[in-house]
């Protein structure tokens, strides 16, 4: 990854390709969508970035560009004045801020059912992905556990009873088909939103969506909403300038720590509780 600072010299929108002139040179870089819609605003001529990008380019359109990894800031000179329109610093802090608020904590992580290995897309009826396991861990604003829960879920469809979903979690055909009904972890989930109103962290935006959905197959009333939430994953990928997603144990490397197990095992309360440890090693290091 290399740090590249200059000024814009054209923006070309219907690749989402920039181009500067570094040390004589016209060199171009290009943006993922999601940095296209939010900030191409800004590329405009002129107008100066700080940035990251890879090390190598490939080619985009008619050129070989550059990847950007995160901006640093984007302005432009006014006189003596700096007109900010990004500053990756202000991310840093409202990452800082979500991290402090003074409220409960519930750390949650599920695994999925997936479809048997004869499924094909179209066929009927639809397979649907649900919640097989769930693992909790409730802690207060001082990082005292409160409470923690764990089951299994037996799913609606037994499609997704297979070889491959039993694998994954290292269960047994008749424990997932003896396993509770989703009513207990629903009534689980919804005595913890009732009685502390914590703030739900999970890793990665599966856990939520998964939720969402199980609302309309079991025919529930929602007890959450996406505000809800906080992606913790996310917050990592924001703070350290990361391009792709970050798998949980993975994680662990940025403080130089290493998970309990040597193996994620994908049991949900283990992997709560990894996501537990992970929020308060990340809280330690940003907010010391």
């Amino acid at each position: 990854m290399q740090l590249i600072s200059g000024k814009v010299r054209t923006y070309y929108d219907e690749n989402r390709v920039f181009d500067m002139l570094i040390k004589n040179k016209l060199v171009y870089f290009y943006l993922s969508h999601s940095q296209a819609k939010k900030l191409e605003i800004y590329l405009s001529l002129g107008n100066y970035v700080t940035f990251y990008a890879t090390d190598k380019p490939i080619f985009v359109g008619n050129v070989y560009a550059y990847q950007v990894v995160d901006f640093d800031k984007i302005y432009k000179m006014q006189g003596n004045k700096e007109i900010v329109y990004y500053n990756h610093q202000d991310n840093v802090e409202q990452v800082k801020k979500l991290l402090r608020k003074d409220t409960y904590r519930l750390f949650l992580d599920l695994e999925f059912s997936m479809p048997p290995v004869n499924y094909h897309h179209g066929d009927i009826p639809q397979f649907h992905a649900e919640i097989v396991e769930y693992g909790m861990c409730l802690e207060d604003a001082n990082g005292n556990i409160i409470d923690s829960s764990y089951g299994l879920v037996k799913p609606l469809d037994e499609r997704g009873i297979n070889e491959y979903t039993l694998n994954f979690i290292h269960k047994t055909e008749n424990e997932l088909k003896n396993a509770s009904y989703y009513s207990k972890f629903y009534n689980t989930l919804k005595d913890y939103m009732t009685l502390y109103q914590p703030i739900i962290y999970v890793w990665g935006r599966n856990d939520y969506l998964i939720i969402n959905k199980s609302y309309l197959l079991h025919k529930v009333t929602p007890i959450t909403e996406r505000k809800n939430y906080i992606n913790l994953m996310q917050l990592f990928k924001t703070y350290y300038k990361e391009k792709n997603d970050i798998g949980l144990y993975n994680a662990y490397d940025y403080f130089g720590k290493k998970p309990i197990l040597d193996e994620q095992d994908h049991n949900a309360l283990h992997d709560a509780e990894a996501t537990l440890e992970l929020f308060h090693l990340f809280d330690k290091t940003i907010n010391k």
